[in-house]
C-alpha cells in the first residue's frame, strides 16, 4: 500500500493527468516540445502566409424556401473584413448592404422586391469553392443555402 502510494507521487505530473482525462474518455494533446507544456497555438494557412480562404468571386447559391428553392448568383468582394457585391435571380440584380467577411465566414443583407418587398440577411461559410449558410427573410424562419463557386 505504501509502495502504492509511492508510485503516484513518483509519476510525473503528465501522466497523472492523462490517467484522469482518459477515465473521463478525454486526452490532452501530445506536446511536440519534449515536456509538459501544452503545445503552441495552431496558425491558419493564411496566419503563416499562405492562400487565403476568399470569398471574393462569382457564386450560384440554392436557398431552400418554404416558397420553394430560389437561385441567386453572388458577385461578391472582400476588402479586408467590409463584403460588397451583387446579388441577382432571374428576377432582380441588388446589391448587398452591411456587408462582413471574418475569416472564412461573412453576413450581409440585401433588400429585395420580388416575390414580395422584404430584407433578408445572410450568413455563410466558405469552404474552398463550396459555400454554405443561412438565409433569413423578414417573418420567414432561415432558410438553408449551398452553392459553388462559379468562376473556379
Amino acid at each position: 500500500m505504501i509502495e502504492d502510494g509511492l508510485a503516484r507521487i513518483a509519476d510525473p505530473p503528465s501522466r497523472r493527468r492523462d490517467a484522469l482525462l482518459r477515465t473521463h474518455g478525454l486526452r490532452f494533446p501530445q506536446s511536440t516540445c519534449g515536456d509538459d507544456r501544452p503545445p503552441a497555438r495552431q496558425t491558419s494557412n493564411h496566419e503563416r502566409g499562405g492562400s487565403r480562404m476568399s470569398i471574393d468571386g462569382t457564386w450560384n447559391i440554392t436557398v431552400k424556401t418554404p416558397m420553394g428553392n430560389q437561385e441567386i448568383r453572388l458577385a461578391l468582394q472582400s476588402d479586408g473584413k467590409t463584403l460588397t457585391g451583387t446579388q441577382s435571380t432571374k428576377d432582380e440584380s441588388i446589391d448587398i448592404q452591411d456587408g462582413v467577411v471574418e475569416g472564412d465566414e461573412a453576413t450581409w443583407s440585401a433588400k429585395t422586391s420580388k416575390p414580395m418587398p422584404m430584407q433578408v440577411k445572410f450568413t455563410a461559410k466558405v469552404d474552398g469553392n463550396d459555400i454554405s449558410g443561412t438565409a433569413k427573410a423578414g417573418f420567414f424562419p432561415a432558410s438553408p443555402f449551398t452553392g459553388h463557386r462559379s468562376d473556379a
